[in-house]
């Protein structure tokens, strides 16, 4: 059996559809994910009264740290998107304007 490589201060590398959208991670104690969901709404409202995509699929990267959350990207894809998420250990973060 291989032997898992703990890691100490991971990052996620997030690109959607080859374009480098987020580096996420914390220094220090934290939680760190990427989700994705589907959620199928009759009325097509989403959260707080915004309109969602049809059949979309949301694509989530945050964490929380200290009682502080931190969304990196929060993010609508639809068919034929491709999110791949690469884990790196260390180095700094960069959030996508």
């Amino acid at each position: 059996m291989d032997q898992i490589q703990i890691l100490k201060q991971p990052r996620f590398v997030v690109s959607i559809n080859g374009e480098r959208r987020c580096v996420a991670g914390f220094d220090g104690c934290a939680v760190l994910g990427a989700t994705f969901s589907h959620m199928r709404n009759l009325d097509g409202m989403g959260e707080q009264g915004r309109s969602i995509l049809e059949g979309a699929v949301r694509f989530r990267v945050g964490g929380m740290q200290g009682g502080e959350h931190v969304d990196w990207l929060v993010d609508e894809l639809v068919v034929a998107d491709q999110a791949t998420v690469r884990v790196i250990e260390g180095g700094p973060n960069w959030r996508a304007c």
